[in-house]
C-alpha cells in the first residue's frame, strides 16, 4: 500500500509560495494605497453651528467652574488643616485632607474631560486636555509620595495654576 503523503507536500509546496507571495503584495498594494490617500479633515468647530458651539463651550466651562470650586475648596481645607498647629504631621487628619484632595484633582480631571464634546473650542479643549494631565500627574506623584515642597511637584502646581488661569479667560 502507497501514501499519498508525498504528492500531496509537493502539491502544497507548488502553491504555497506563489500565494504568499500574492498575499504579500497585495497586502503592500493595500498599504500603498491607505498612505496615499488624504486624511481626513480633523474635527474642528467649523463643522458644527454657532449654537453647537456655544453650548459645547458652556458645558466645558460649567465643568471647569465646578471642579475649579471644589480643587480650591478642597486644597485650602488641606492647607488649613496641615498648618494648624494642633496637628502633628502623621495624624489622621492630614493625611485625610490630603486624600480628600488628591481625590479632588483625580475627579476633577475624569470630571473635566467627560464634559468636552467635539464642538468644544479647540483652544479651550487644548488647555482642559492639558490641565487634566497636569492634575493626574499631581496626583500620582503624590500617592507615590512626591511631597508638594518637590520642585518637580511644585512646578506641576504652578502649571496648574497658570492652565486654570487661561481655561477662566477662555470662559469668558
Amino acid at each position: 500500500m502507497r501514501i499519498a503523503t508525498p504528492s500531496i507536500g509537493r502539491a502544497v509546496s507548488r502553491w504555497l509560495l506563489p500565494a504568499t507571495l500574492l498575499i504579500a503584495m497585495t497586502a503592500l498594494g493595500v498599504g500603498l494605497w491607505a498612505r496615499l490617500q488624504p486624511a481626513p479633515a480633523a474635527t474642528n468647530s467649523a463643522h458644527f453651528t454657532d449654537q453647537q458651539v456655544a453650548d459645547a463651550k458652556s458645558r466645558a466651562c460649567g465643568a471647569f467652574n465646578a471642579v475649579h470650586a471644589a480643587l480650591t475648596n478642597t486644597l485650602q481645607n488641606a492647607m488649613s488643616v496641615q498648618n494648624n498647629p494642633g496637628l502633628r504631621s502623621g495624624t489622621g487628619a492630614v493625611h485625610a485632607a490630603s486624600a480628600d484632595a488628591r481625590l479632588a484633582m483625580a475627579e476633577g480631571a475624569t470630571y473635566l474631560l467627560s464634559r468636552l464634546d467635539p464642538a468644544t473650542p479647540a483652544p479651550l479643549a487644548t488647555e482642559i486636555h492639558s490641565l487634566a494631565g497636569n492634575l493626574r500627574d499631581i496626583v500620582m506623584n503624590g500617592l507615590g509620595g512626591v511631597s508638594g515642597n518637590d520642585p518637580a511637584q511644585a512646578a506641576r502646581f504652578h502649571e496648574s495654576d497658570a492652565q486654570s488661569a487661561h481655561i477662566a479667560y477662555l470662559c469668558k
